[in-house]
């Protein structure tokens, strides 16, 4: 399972959920580019798309199958990720 998290949050806002799962599922909780422990790259302008890339190679690093979760703009990142690998 990949969590991604809202704008204005970091992959702290699943820590709870996460620690709920963790028995039965492997849960995945990046941080999105430019919150937490990834900082924007200096003099990019932001698209969405940056971070729809790297989820993307997450989950395409993932042997089993995968559940996207997201909230807000999470959810909005998982709706183009899910489009990229159906």
């Amino acid at each position: 399972m990949i969590c991604l998290h809202s704008g204005g949050f970091t992959s702290r806002q699943w820590k709870r959920l996460a620690q709920t799962l963790a028995p039965t599922h492997h849960v995945i909780t990046p941080d999105l580019i430019g919150y937490g422990a990834e900082p924007w790259p200096p003099g990019e302008p932001f698209h969405y798309q940056q971070d729809v890339d790297v989820i993307v190679e997450i989950v395409r690093a993932q042997v089993d199958p995968v559940h996207l979760v997201g909230h807000s703009y999470g959810g909005f990142l998982a709706c183009h990720i899910a489009r990229a690998i159906p």
